[in-house]
């Protein structure tokens, strides 16, 4: 039977049937995913409104005899977090990331939101938040970033050194340095788990990638969170490696001074 084709009606190119239906479904997929993370952000919304609105209440604390509005909060953020990964997923698919810069201080408007993002991952193993430390941001210039994409850069780093963590809580330290040298600004994540094989330094940016450590601990996921990284950094010009594999593990980040004058086209 000959091999049937189909004209595609975006490129008018001549495509396999089957290469057709393919594409179609995958594009009905995404379709469906974005519809997927739009409806549920909207509650999520609600319920985080609803909880500040009760944190905010006086006497809210000495009603509950646990923390429960607090929890929920985590909760949420965390929730954002897993969708915004994929919305992330959904627009590198459909060829496209959509960023929205603005003038952000790494500091305050990045870094801080996306520890207390990780809160609900840190109790979860033990871990206190104080042992995630912050230098070198104090002085440097607002930036023109996508604040929320950068968020979610610093939350997967993050997410990334609680979950390849040993098990002692005493141990778990996190360090995020700023630099900013040659006309580069750079961020230094370090952690001191289980490490990144040499071998695997390019791959754990690929999509799907689980490393054999991954295997080995017993850490779930789909190899999603450093390639959706990669391409929040890069859609900003920026550069990102394995600057040390191991004691500690450090990912550094690069970005061009000229964000400071200019946002990303």
């Amino acid at each position: 039977m000959p091999n049937q084709t189909f004209k595609c009606p975006k490129c008018q190119a001549e495509v396999p049937l089957t290469q057709a239906a393919v594409d179609h479904i995958e594009e009905k997929w995404l379709r469906t995913l974005g519809r997927m993370t739009h409806e549920l952000l909207g509650p999520i919304t609600a319920i985080k409104g609803a909880t500040e609105s009760i944190i905010d209440t006086p006497d809210s604390k000495t009603f509950f005899d646990f923390d429960y509005p607090g929890d929920i909060l985590s909760w949420t953020e965390l929730m954002t977090r897993v969708i915004e990964n994929a919305e992330v997923y959904r627009d590198v698919h459909k060829g496209e990331i959509v960023i929205r810069p603005e003038r952000v201080f790494l500091l305050t408007d990045v870094i801080a939101p996306a520890i207390r993002q990780v809160s609900l991952l840190l109790k979860e193993r033990g871990f206190s938040r104080r042992n995630i430390k912050y230098i070198g941001f104090d002085k440097f210039p607002s930036l023109w970033l996508d604040r929320n994409r950068f968020q979610q850069v610093v939350f997967n780093l993050l997410s990334n050194s609680i979950k390849y963590a040993y098990d002692k809580p005493k141990a778990f330290q996190v360090e995020i340095e700023g630099v900013e040298e040659d006309k580069y600004f750079y961020i230094h994540v370090k952690d001191f788990g289980a490490g990144i094989a040499a071998a695997e330094s390019e791959k754990v940016f690929q999509e799907g990638f689980r490393g054999e450590m991954s295997i080995d601990m017993n850490v779930t996921g789909q190899g999603l969170g450093l390639w959706i990284v990669k391409q929040v950094i890069e859609r900003h010009d920026g550069k990102i490696r394995v600057s040390n594999f191991r004691y500690p593990t450090e990912i550094a980040i690069q970005l061009p001074y000229w964000l400071t004058s200019r946002a990303p086209r």
